[in-house]
């Protein structure tokens, strides 16, 4: 395999991108870590904020490319004497981040035309595992109320939205096609998530083959570490209470809690809350009657990418349909309304 300048970390969201982020990225030895917030240059961060948040009508093509000129002139995108490792999950779920956005089969090939060949990561789940954490974490923050019924709500009101629901964007062989068509499928490698949880050190030890980077025992020091976990009770329960309170004291006028006591910050409040009242993840899970219905609505897809990419999907608990049973992905009675595009 041809040794690549660059390396592309695509997500997604909830399967350990701040772990890598944090643990592996930033303490590697023959790549330079480049992600949000992008410190090394802000030209990188307009470059790609224009890549996954402007649609294709807004996109200038003759702006990307002098920013990428720029780029490559001050050193900071990825050459044989530097290579880079760029990490940033919004490129294949561009819906959770901070704005509308390009759709991620667009977003692909903006980064083949502007950054050029590359090694493809891309970090997968299991959906039954990754919708509890996902809900909990992207739910709009001002909600007043989060819950085991309103989750499974969520969960059918997106199955029959096939023009919004997040849902039908979690059907990874689509992506993981389109990756592998344009930056060739030798150069795109899927991990499952589960590796992380039950082998570590396989899981690393991947990784570190697949960029290129040597794997040796100190990483071990991390092997349990996590980042960004599903959030828990005291998280979300501030959350509903912030707004609140802030009505209230615009409404009688009152001082910030921390122009009376400066200690009294909201930052300290939010972390003792969470890390001392409720710091267990709040408790979603998806129902046993539920199984059978992801099982159909992902199966299809599942398989596709678990036969071409050899991923033995099954090991971790995937829902996966045979060939026999394969009805694919085009449901009947789906609708066009349901979740916004921008939040699950």
């Amino acid at each position: 395999m041809i040794k690549m300048n660059t390396v592309i970390h695509i997500g997604t969201h909830k399967t350990g991108t701040k772990t890598l982020q944090r643990n592996l990225f930033s303490n590697l030895r023959g790549r330079r870590y480049i992600s949000e917030p992008f410190p090394v240059a802000p030209k990188l961060e307009e470059l790609f904020d224009r890549i996954k948040y402007q649609d294709s009508l807004s996109f200038d093509p003759l702006c990307a490319e002098e920013l990428v000129r720029d780029l490559h002139g001050e050193g900071v995108l990825g050459t044989d004497e530097s290579p880079v490792v760029i990490s940033d999950e919004v490129f294949v779920t561009p819906f959770l981040g901070r704005g509308r956005t390009a759709d991620p089969g667009i977003i692909a090939e903006r980064l083949l035309t502007y950054i050029g060949p590359a090694k493809i990561l891309f970090v997968i789940r299991s959906q039954p595992s990754l919708l509890p954490s996902l809900y909990s974490q992207f739910i709009p923050r001002n909600r007043r109320t989060l819950n085991q019924k309103l989750f499974e709500e969520r969960i059918k009101l997106s199955m029959n939205d096939q023009l919004h629901g997040m849902l039908h964007a979690l059907r990874y062989d689509r992506l993981a096609n389109r990756y592998a068509d344009l930056f060739g499928e030798e150069n795109l490698k899927i991990i499952p998530f589960e590796i992380l949880e039950r082998d570590p050190a396989r899981y690393y030890r991947s990784v570190c083959e697949f960029i290129d980077e040597p794997f040796d025992e100190s990483i071990s020091e991390f092997y349990k570490a996590r980042e960004n976990k599903r959030r828990g009770k005291g998280e979300v329960w501030w959350d509903r209470c912030v707004p609140i309170y802030e009505r209230a004291r615009e409404k009688y006028n009152l001082p910030r809690p921390s122009e009376v006591w400066p200690s009294f910050k909201a930052s300290s409040v939010n972390k003792f809350v969470s890390s001392y009242i409720g710091s267990k993840p709040y408790p979603l899970r998806v129902p046993d009657n539920f199984q059978d219905m992801l099982r159909k609505f992902y199966g299809p897809s599942n398989r596709r990418l678990n036969d071409r990419f050899c991923l033995a999907l099954e090991e971790f608990g995937y829902p996966m349909l045979s060939p026999s049973e394969d009805p694919g992905d085009e449901d009947e009675g789906v609708g066009l309304g349901g979740w916004t595009l921008v939040r699950f």
